[in-house]
């Protein structure tokens, strides 16, 4: 996989893996990689909707790529979108799916990554089942 491959590949997964843990939390911060302070929030506001925000809060020695909103201090909104909830996991999941199959044409040995983004796309179908 190239750079910009790779950089698409960690963005699904870390997508994939927020959602899950938006069962149990209802504010996610993924890390934007390629930025210093910048954090996508996933916040549910009910069953049914919630908002994707983009802030700016500092990024502190021990953060995870992925991060609960305990560990998160002050951030500035730059942006940020209520949408449905059910529809957001649909479509991750179909554009996860798509993916997948792009990356399985274009890989013709095995490939961890692949594998593990294939595990993590089941377990949200089966959360959701799918």
């Amino acid at each position: 996989m190239d750079s910009l491959s790779v950089s698409i590949y960690w963005w699904m997964r870390y997508l994939i893996e927020a959602t899950l843990k938006l069962k149990e939390k209802n504010i996610i911060y993924v890390s934007d990689i390629e930025t210093p302070k910048i954090w996508i929030e996933l916040k549910k506001k009910n069953n049914a909707n919630m908002t994707i925000s983009k802030i700016e809060s500092p990024k502190l020695d021990g953060f995870s790529v992925i991060e609960s909103e305990s560990r998160i201090e002050s951030k500035k909104v730059d942006w940020g979108e209520e949408i449905d909830l059910e529809k957001y996991k649909r479509e991750l999941i179909r554009i996860s799916e798509k993916y997948l199959n792009n990356l399985y044409s274009l890989n013709s040995k095995k490939n961890i990554y692949i594998e593990e983004l294939e595990k993590l796309l089941k377990q949200l179908k089966n959360q959701e089942k799918i």
